[in-house]
């Protein structure tokens, strides 16, 4: 049976002859398919159940024995699991990355961590002018898809919500770190294009968190008296009575908000100023807050930085 040659075969098996078997393949006849001017496909059943279109040649030089059935057997488990070829790790078909032009449930060959880390190695290992081929393609890619490009991204933003937020935060920080002037000088503008809105945030957030702003009030007021030198006379609270009238003065004639800034902050990781006239400046409210506990004028650290 297994010297009879393909050519006396006919279209279609005739019952009683023996048939030829190769594997798991079992030849039913010739097919009318050619690749380009190759001939030679014959029409071959698996043992599965699948019939498919195999080459001659590949039959004959054992480059096909199944349709795939014989490698899944040792792939795939009886409960529906798949064997990872890299990690050796039997895992659900949902470890797996899905391609529709791959075999059986049309599942990648390996699992999402073990192709990560595969495409991770393969990046870490290529040459400069490979890694910039490859930027080129992708950028012609989003160019050219930009719709399909913007949906995957959205996507994958809502499913996983988490992440963004995480990533922005700390990107926000870090860039906030480094360019902290910038930050700054943009907070302010953004202030004092939009007070209003900034107002009313503020409320809320007063509301919201009431409990966290009375303690912090307590501990400015704690500071306040600890800093309350014993040599403070009457004529030094007269003076800093003055400069709070004064202050609210100015917020009745302009209608914007002013603050009595200590010049040296009371509470501080630096330094404990004192509560004295000597040490109180009236500023713009936006200019209070943004400057905060964090810094004043001639403090050592800024000369420090400048003489180095």
């Amino acid at each position: 049976m297994g010297s009879q040659p393909l050519r006396e075969i006919k279209l279609r098996p005739v019952v009683g002859r023996a048939t030829l078997k190769f594997g798991r393949w079992t030849v039913l006849g010739y097919s009318r398919r050619r690749a380009g001017r190759r001939k030679g496909y014959v029409r071959c059943l698996c043992e599965c159940g699948t019939a498919r279109d195999v080459y001659e040649r590949s039959l004959r030089a054992g480059l096909s024995t199944s349709c795939g059935c014989l490698r899944r057997a040792g792939v795939y488990g009886s409960d529906g699991k798949k064997r990872c070829p890299a990690c050796k790790a039997l895992l659900p078909l949902s470890a797996f990355g899905k391609r529709a032009d791959r075999g059986y449930e049309e599942v990648r060959p390996r699992c999402k961590a073990c192709g990560s880390a595969a495409r991770r190695r393969a990046r870490n290992s290529a040459s400069a002018e490979e890694k910039a081929r490859a930027l080129g393609i992708a950028r012609a890619w989003k160019r050219n898809n930009r719709a399909r490009n913007r949906a995957s991204k959205r996507a994958w933003e809502a499913r996983n919500a988490e992440k963004v937020s995480a990533y922005s935060i700390t990107s926000s920080r870090k860039w906030r770190t480094s360019n902290r002037h910038l930050a700054i000088a943009r907070s302010l503008a953004s202030r004092a294009k939009k007070p209003e809105q900034y107002k009313a945030y503020n409320l809320r957030w007063a509301r919201e968190n009431a409990a966290r702003c009375r303690a912090k009030y307590k501990a400015y007021m704690a500071a306040k008296l600890r800093a309350i030198p014993s040599w403070s006379d009457e004529f030094d609270r007269f003076v800093i009575e003055e400069i709070y009238d004064k202050a609210q003065m100015l917020i009745r004639s302009t209608r914007a908000e002013w603050h009595v800034d200590h010049v040296v902050p009371l509470q501080s990781r630096l330094v404990c100023g004192l509560h004295t006239n000597t040490n109180l400046l009236i500023l713009p409210g936006f200019s209070n807050l943004s400057k905060g506990n964090r810094r004043w004028p001639d403090m050592w650290l800024t000369s420090q930085r400048a003489v180095s």
